[in-house]
C-alpha cells in the first residue's frame, strides 16, 4: 500500500506524518489454511474498525529526545550516534507516555494489523509472499520493534 494515496496529517507536537486508515472491515489474526496450504474460505476472523490515524514510520531518536532528553541510543547502535534511527529499547509504558505527550495513543492490536495489511487483507502490505527488501529489518530476519 502506498501512503501517497492515503490522507495524511502532520502531528504538530512531534512533527510525525500520520496516515488515515479508513473505517472498514479488516482481517485480524492468521488466515486459516487447509492441509494443502490453500486459504479456507469464510474462516478468517474479520472485524469492523472506525477510522484512525497512525504514524507512517517509527519515531526517531531525535523525536524521542524531544520528549525524553536523556534517551541514549548508543547501547542499540554499537556505540554510535544515530539521530535518524528509530528509537530503540522503548517499552510499552514509555511508548504510551510518549504518545500522550504527543497528543496521540498507541494503536490497538487490530488497528496495527489493519494498518499493516491494508484494504487488500494480504499477509503483507505488498501481497502474500514475504520479501525482505520491502521490510524494515535488521539483517535478513525480522527483528524486534
Amino acid at each position: 500500500m502506498k501512503s501517497s494515496f492515503l490522507p495524511t496529517i502532520l502531528n504538530e507536537q512531534d512533527k510525525t506524518l500520520m496516515i488515515l486508515i479508513n473505517a472498514g472491515k479488516y482481517l485480524v489474526g492468521k488466515k486459516k489454511l487447509s492441509p494443502r496450504g490453500t486459504l479456507v474460505k469464510n474462516k478468517a476472523p474479520f472485524t469492523n474498525l472506525a477510522a484512525f490515524y497512525i504514524d507512517r514510520t517509527e519515531i526517531t531518536v531525535t523525536q524521542f529526545r524531544k520528549y525524553q532528553p536523556n534517551y541514549d541510543e548508543k547501547p542499540y547502535t554499537g556505540g554510535e550516534d544515530c539521530p535518524d534511527c528509530p528509537a530503540m529499547g522503548i517499552n510499552w509504558i514509555q511508548a504510551s507516555k510518549y504518545c500522550r505527550w504527543a497528543g496521540k495513543r498507541l494503536p490497538r492490536e487490530e488497528e496495527w494489523e489493519a494498518a499493516a495489511r491494508g484494504v487488500t487483507n494480504f499477509s503483507y502490505p505488498w501481497g502474500e509472499v514475504f520479501l525482505p527488501h520491502r521490510s524494515n529489518l535488521l539483517g535478513e530476519e525480522d527483528g524486534h520493534l
